[in-house]
């Protein structure tokens, strides 16, 4: 063979390998960034997050992938010094807008029994278990959250020692800043008490303690640029109510006088979403509680006390009142023992519950729901008189529906469902339990169309102990007919009841044993369940020997 063709043919060779070289390399960037894009693809949906013994886990809806997500070594490699502490654990927060990311809190505790303290820091961790970082820049005695209407932001009151700001948690990047000044108090008292964002989403307002222990101020804080106003300043105390449904007031009360909580007078207020127009509604009244807006926005319905109350009751010493805000016309009906009030649909009327509880004058306290017209303030009875009445609760949907529970005398404990209609007044008994059982739950599918109630029996056997067993019930809220029944052993628990969607529930059952020491009843059994309310079927979605979940949260779209 000539050289010449020898060249040739290795020079096609070399050729030939270039190419095999470029396409083994193209080939292997494209499975590195496959495997990038699979990492990433990885979302918060449909999963249960939950902490025990201080590690964050998920388990997904059909309790098939139950992994680790971040445990105490991964968040404690962050740091360059070893920490001290006497225990440490991780609690999940939220995730992020897109789902990729996973909030959660570390918490250690130092010390024990008077001279114990607790520390808290904010760390985020992306869902493929990658990229750990810590958001905040030093450890807090106080990191509790608030979250905004709109469920883009989580702002924090952080309290450490003698000062206290308010953070910000912007869900859509993980972006974490200070947006006001820090605030400095004495050592005994809190520098901020209480945040609430405005419907909108972009001011919060909170309430400051100034370094005169008597002194507290109203602040509104605009998110975006960080002004700061004062819109109430230098009074006793500050609570923060609610907004109005329309969004656009805030009611709060201001402390007048009184140096205890039983004598403290109060002035209700309401204040615009933009910190304008402050009004005093009110003349000063004894501990105003309870307050709740009218559905047009127009008016607000209050409790308030006649006379300065302790824990020993005063006779018909309750009063329900309404106040016009524009007017500012104030209504109020006469003194009860008892008497709590809700708004109907029409926002004329209010129904309330009505108590006789004084002991001195019946022998049965005696309860009935009324009727009361804000024009007269005058109450009509519209049910008989009950030893007890509890979990008044409307119908979301049909507010003509007033759901409640009440219960024979001498037991305290509510053991009737009823309902009663509005419009014609008539009362159905949906579920009557024995006398040992009392329902002390009552919650509604996100749609409205289902509602559980939680039923737990206290009975003694014959050897005087006590066995505990818990049932749970699913109702159809349009015919309050029963469609699932669940209950537990002799001695067993539900905990953490709750809708994750119009059709499931989900909870965890654990034993309950008595005359164990608290580090043994921190290993017992506990499950976690997925239950189908149209099938009936319940999934264990997983098991733990450890007593108790931390915390835990759901994240689905």
């Amino acid at each position: 063979m000539k050289k010449s063709q020898r060249s040739i043919i290795n020079r096609g060779i070399l050729k030939k390998k270039k190419v095999f070289s470029i396409l083994s390399i193209l080939l292997l960037i494209s499975i590195l960034l496959s495997s990038c894009i699979i990492k990433q693809s990885y979302k918060f949906t449909d999963v249960i997050i939950y902490s025990l013994k201080g590690d964050i886990h998920s388990v997904d809806f059909d309790g098939k992938k139950d992994r680790l997500l971040v445990s105490k070594d991964d968040v404690l490699k962050l740091y360059n010094k070893k920490e001290e502490f006497n225990e440490l654990r991780l609690h999940p927060l939220c995730v992020s807008s897109d789902k990729h990311k996973l909030f959660f809190t570390k918490m250690i505790v130092q010390g024990s029994g008077t001279e114990r303290k607790d520390y808290y820091e904010l760390f985020s961790i992306d869902s493929n278990r990658n990229n750990i970082k810590k958001l905040t820049d030093e450890e807090f005695e106080v990191l509790k959250p608030y979250y905004s209407q709109d469920k883009n932001y989580v702002a924090f009151i952080a309290l450490n020692k003698q000062k206290g700001a308010i953070f910000i948690l912007q869900l859509s990047d993980g972006t974490f800043k200070r947006v006001t000044p820090w605030y400095y108090n004495t050592e005994s008292l809190d520098s901020i008490t209480d945040i609430v964002f405005s419907q909108d989403s972009k001011k919060i307002f909170f309430v400051v303690i100034n370094k005169n222990e008597n002194s507290y101020d109203l602040n509104m804080v605009d998110i975006n640029n960080e002004k700061i106003e004062t819109i109430v300043s230098d009074v006793k105390d500050i609570t923060i109510y609610e907004w109005s449904y329309d969004g656009k007031m805030l009611a709060f009360t201001i402390k007048i006088s009184g140096w205890e909580w039983y004598d403290s007078k109060q002035k209700l207020c309401i204040v615009e979403y933009e910190g304008s127009n402050f009004k005093i509604l009110t003349e000063a009244l004894y501990q105003i509680s309870s307050v709740k807006w009218s559905n047009d926005s127009s008016k607000i319905l209050f409790n308030h006390y006649g006379k300065p109350e302790t824990w020993e009751s005063i006779s018909k010493n309750s009063f329900l009142s309404v106040v016009d805000i524009k007017e500012a016309v104030f209504k109020e009906t006469s003194g009860y023992d008892i008497i709590d009030g809700y708004w109907t649909s029409d926002n004329s009327k209010v129904v309330a519950k009505i108590g006789e509880d004084n002991p001195s004058e019946l022998d049965i306290p005696r309860y009935a729901i009324y009727i009361i017209d804000i024009e007269s303030m005058n109450p009509i009875r519209i049910t008989p008189y009950y030893p007890y009445i509890d979990k008044l609760t409307f119908h979301p949907e049909d507010k003509d529906k007033v759901i409640f529970t009440s219960g024979p005398f001498p037991y305290t404990n509510t053991n009737k469902l009823e309902i009663l209609n509005l419009k014609d007044k008539t009362i159905k008994t949906v579920e009557v339990f024995d006398k040992d059982q009392e329902i002390t739950d009552i919650s509604f599918s996100p749609d409205s169309k289902n509602y559980f109630i939680r039923v737990r029996r206290n009975k003694f056997d014959n050897s005087s102990n006590i066995e505990i067993s818990v049932s749970l019930f699913i109702y159809n809220s349009n015919t309050n007919t029963t469609l699932r029944k669940f209950e537990t052993d002799v001695n067993e628990e539900f905990g953490g009841i709750k809708w994750i969607n119009n059709n499931e529930i989900i909870f965890d059952k654990y034993s309950i044993v008595f005359g164990i020491t608290a580090m043994e009843e921190y290993f017992q059994d506990i499950y976690l369940y997925r239950f189908n309310v149209s099938t009936g079927e319940i999934f264990e979605l997983t098991f733990r020997n450890v007593g108790s979940f931390d915390k835990l949260i759901v994240a689905s779209d």
